[in-house]
């Protein structure tokens, strides 16, 4: 995988030589916490998207995409509690709290993709030293939180983000690095991988939402147990899916009529 490609083409622009004062947002962001106002919340969102045009060191883009990280987990859950308990089709309001929350995880994830793009200009040994690992896993965390946002309110994830969690999967194989865990969360990129398919898996369009809940603890309880193979490998009598990498969805069940369009760079 190509890093600065994983970026979406409207946020994969150049960065910015203005001046940015890292110190005072870094205050900002630690001084947001919850529950925390419509107006605050968006704030965050726009001031996440001004860093990442910004061209800082990388200690300090660590630093902050940390520092965002953070601050973003404290605020989410005010939004995904709104938008529990839904009747279809929504209301003005909680199509913009949704907006707001999906905007929110991009911004995040691509702070981190910013991270990794410079990283893997400036550090020899990016992927062998492990650098890589704590902003892939937390990108695939914030893409797998956008994506059951939107299986949340019964809508189809946003463009891109199954392809660039397909891609983000591959780099981490390749590189040693999908069953690493990070000591923060003790989750590895292929854990969460194997939780965000499994949720698309479960048809979550055909459940409430309190079912919908109940399947994504299980999920989350018990995605370790799930396996992830090349089409080479012998499954025995197990449910497969085939996952293919290179389109922008999950995947699909595989039937005896779909072994013909198994290639090789594909995933069961």
């Amino acid at each position: 995988m190509s890093v600065h490609l994983s970026m979406r083409p409207e946020e994969a622009q150049s960065f910015t030589n203005e001046s940015f004062d890292t110190h005072r947002f870094a205050e900002f962001l630690d001084a947001l916490q919850a529950p925390a106002t419509i107006p605050a919340i968006r704030d965050l969102a726009n001031r996440i998207q001004h860093l990442n045009t910004m061209r800082v060191r990388i200690v300090d883009r660590q630093d902050l995409s940390d520092r965002v990280h953070n601050a973003v987990l404290r605020v989410l859950p005010q939004l995904e509690a709104d938008l529990n308990h839904l009747h279809i089709p929504l209301l003005s309001e909680k199509r913009s709290l949704y907006n707001l929350a999906d905007e929110l995880l991009a911004a995040a994830a691509s702070s981190y993709q910013c991270l990794l793009k410079e990283q893997s200009r400036r550090l020899f040994g990016l992927a062998s030293s492990g650098r890589a690992l704590v902003p892939v896993q937390r990108i695939m965390m914030l893409l797998s939180r956008r994506i059951c946002l939107a299986y949340r309110i019964y809508a189809p994830p946003p463009k891109g983000t199954w392809h660039a969690l397909h891609e983000l999967y591959q780099f981490a194989a390749r590189r040693g690095l999908a069953d690493r865990v990070i000591s923060e969360t003790f989750i590895s990129p292929a854990v969460l991988y194997k939780r965000a398919l499994l949720a698309a898996f479960a048809d979550t369009s055909r459940l409430t939402s309190e079912n919908f809940e109940i399947v994504l603890d299980l999920i989350d309880r018990y995605a370790d147990h799930a396996g992830i193979a090349s089409p080479a490998a012998t499954l025995g009598d197990v449910s497969t899916f085939l996952i293919k990498p290179n389109c922008d969805q999950a995947g699909e069940p595989l039937s005896k009529e779909r072994f013909a369009d198994v290639q090789p760079k594909d995933l069961l």
